[in-house]
């Protein structure tokens, strides 16, 4: 028995909407709710449509890591990204390209090579003159982090603010006030952090002293001596990475203080690093196969319809308890 094609009108005749609903969504076009959109969309992923409508397209991965087997979660999202597009049936190709490659307005060899591709994914933060550079060869363009806002573009980031809201939130749970807060190079992501931290503090009529606040890692020991000469310490730290999270608890075992024991500590990624550590770091899970996955369809929806308005995509990532942070009592009771 011949098998049916898979069209726009049967994938309508088995969600029981119209054949227009279901082509606004695919285009990625205004007129159908976002509920809608994602049951469509899952719907014509399942039954074969967007694969066949996408084995001819051809997409430009690029990322500015050289090293992608470490410890961090960089190389997951490659392989996460690498996955969805497969899944999606479409052709790839995969470039590293070196900061310095970057000021020198370097053309990949993948773009040189080949000429011509659909579209291009961003992995991680690059050079803005180089971006535009690079989207005045390929129209089509997605930023996986990375924001700017001085750059109109799709993005697909993590919701920091909510991270950082989650995290300040789970310790003031656990009976913790005197909260401080470390960051990375990142200025975009720690001034989001901190605004959820404040958020939060401030629903519970608390605030974070300044003297508790350390911009970026690098200031770290420096930062710390200070606080422990002074004799004013935080009870908690959230970090905005897990890399950070455990280079203050080696610090920290340096000077004979213990987490949780001493003060507790909560990083943010949920690298292989945060398991493996002594103790067993609680940190924030970012979802990143998922925030993979969306990233690809939002560059494939832009390909389809690339006059349609720029989307920026915020995942919000969820604590995962291990042994970071001790229960100092029930706020509600202090």
């Amino acid at each position: 028995m011949k098998k049916n094609k898979t069209t726009i009108s049967l994938i309508a005749s088995i969600l029981n909407i119209s054949p227009i609903s279901v082509s606004r969504a695919l285009l990625g076009q205004d007129g159908v709710s976002e509920e809608l959109r994602n049951k469509i969309i899952l719907k014509a992923d399942e039954m074969g449509y967007l694969k066949n409508k996408t084995k001819d397209i051809k997409v430009l991965v690029l990322h500015g890591r050289q090293n992608i087997q470490d410890n961090s979660n960089f190389s997951y999202i490659i392989g996460y990204t690498e996955k969805s597009l497969q899944d999606m049936n479409v052709n790839y190709s995969i470039e590293y390209i070196a900061a310095e490659n970057q000021i020198d307005m370097y053309l990949p060899c993948k773009l040189e090579k080949e000429k011509y591709y659909d579209g291009v994914i961003f992995l991680g933060r690059f050079n803005s003159n180089y971006a535009a550079f690079i989207r005045s060869k390929i129209k089509s363009a997605i930023f996986y982090l990375g924001y700017t806002p001085s750059f109109d573009s799709d993005y697909v980031n993590f919701n920091y603010n909510n991270s950082g809201y989650k995290a300040c939130d789970y310790l003031i749970e656990n009976g913790h006030k005197k909260i401080g807060f470390i960051g990375g190079c990142d200025d975009f992501k720690n001034r989001e952090y901190l605004l959820g931290i404040n958020f939060c503090l401030d629903k519970h009529d608390l605030y974070i002293k300044k003297d508790y606040i350390i911009e970026s890692f690098d200031n770290l020991k420096q930062h710390m001596d200070y606080l422990i000469n002074t004799g004013d310490f935080p009870d908690a730290f959230v970090c905005t990475l897990d890399y950070a999270a455990l280079k203050l608890i080696q610090y920290l075992n340096s000077k004979g203080i213990k987490v949780p024991d001493d003060i507790s500590v909560i990083g943010c990624g949920n690298t292989e690093m945060s398991s493996i550590s002594s103790p067993a770091l609680t940190t924030i899970e970012l979802n990143l196969k998922y925030s993979c996955e969306i990233a690809v369809r939002l560059l494939l929806s832009r390909i389809k319809n690339p006059d349609k308005p720029f989307e920026i995509i915020s995942v919000t990532g969820n604590i995962i308890e291990k042994n970071s942070v001790k229960k100092l009592g029930d706020y509600s009771e202090l």
